[in-house]
């Protein structure tokens, strides 16, 4: 998205694209914490300074990715009310400047809310032993921040974002019958429906481990087993969301799907490889050099002579140019050149 410009197009593009990164880094950094315990449980004497740093470091990320997941959906589910209740008063609400202004103070606090009492549990450890390796995200932090401070902000996140998507289903619903058809309302509801699932399996997944991580360690050895394994499979069922977003926006939303066609080199170039063409081109037979010519005429028509054209009647004209080549073995690869789009008028 970001290499071929479609952060630029609307405030939506950066939100999903936040959203997706926020769970990358969930993702991620989850996934160097269990390698990191495995590597551990491998090793028990192992106890180097950079384990325990990893450790730490793929603790805070995790939170902080989980904090910045959960912020961005509840500002996708506000761009998708705006876009469903206000539609015509969409563009000038939700700009791409206050868009980038919601996203950095979101990151922000959540960076805030994260490092604070992270480093003030590194303070509090004895100076003169190493530091604890973690394998649990919440032992970074003091009990008191687990049980006072991050457990009622995510449940109110999660309670909050439960109850805007509510409402936004059923303003989706009473307005998707009495709205036109045209492709920009097509457009935004397909958006929409998109963001429900995506939110809603987050939410769904989300919940049962911060339920979880808000229970109080256990002291007994058959106790932290079980809990362990409980969590480790809670933990699996976090990670659902992060990667499945990624596959959710690429197959429903067309830029996504843009820019996952030019970033494996398809996309951008329109092409298709087809063992055999369908029945409609076999008669089609055209010269790249006459086609070329032409459009180039019909590009030439409404400034001829450079003279000022009124308009009397709109007129719509379309070329589309179309060439064939051959490669390997039979199979053609065809190739759609843009179409271009002519509108011209003439008053006698």
């Amino acid at each position: 998205m970001a290499l071929h410009g479609m952060l630029k197009k609307s405030a939506t593009n950066l939100f999903i694209v936040s959203l997706c990164c926020a769970d990358l880094i969930t993702g991620t950094a989850t996934f160097v914490l269990k390698l990191n315990e495995v590597r551990v449980a491998r090793q028990p004497d192992l106890h180097s300074k950079f384990v325990a740093v990893l450790s730490w470091t793929a603790a805070g990320l995790t939170i902080i990715g989980y904090f910045s997941s959960l912020l961005t959906a509840f500002a996708i589910g506000l761009d998708r009310a705006v876009a469903t209740i206000k539609p015509m008063k969409y563009r000038s609400w939700v700009t791409r400047k206050r868009g980038i202004i919601c996203l950095v103070a979101m990151w922000t606090l959540a960076c805030i809310i994260v490092l604070t009492p992270l480093f003030m549990k590194l303070g509090s450890l004895d100076k003169e032993q190493p530091v604890p390796v973690i394998m649990h995200p919440p032992l970074a932090f003091p009990q008191e921040f687990i049980r006072y401070g991050s457990t009622p902000m995510i449940m109110c996140c999660l309670i909050g974002n439960a109850l805007l998507y509510l409402a936004i289903v059923i303003a989706f619903n009473r307005v998707s019958h009495s709205t036109n058809s045209s492709a920009s309302a097509k457009h935004s509801q397909r958006l929409t429906k998109t963001s429900v699932m995506v939110v809603s399996s987050l939410l769904v997944c989300n919940t049962p481990i911060t339920i979880m991580a808000a229970l109080p360690p256990p002291t007994e050895p058959l106790q932290q087993l079980r809990t362990n394994l409980i969590y480790n499979l809670l933990l699996i069922f976090l990670l659902v969301p992060t990667f499945s977003n990624n596959f959710l926006y690429a197959w429903h939303q067309r830029d996504f799907r843009r820019a996952y066609g030019r970033l494996l080199r398809c996309g951008g170039q329109n092409a298709a490889v087809r063992p055999n063409p369908p029945a409609s081109w076999d008669g089609v037979k055209t010269d790249p050099p006459i086609i070329f010519f032409a459009a180039l005429s019909v590009c030439w028509i409404p400034n001829w002579n450079k003279q000022p054209i009124s308009v009397r009647t709109l007129l719509q004209s379309e070329l589309k140019v179309t060439c064939r080549y051959q490669a390997f073995a039979g199979t053609e690869i065809l190739v759609r050149s843009s179409v271009f789009n002519l509108t011209c008028g003439l008053f006698l």
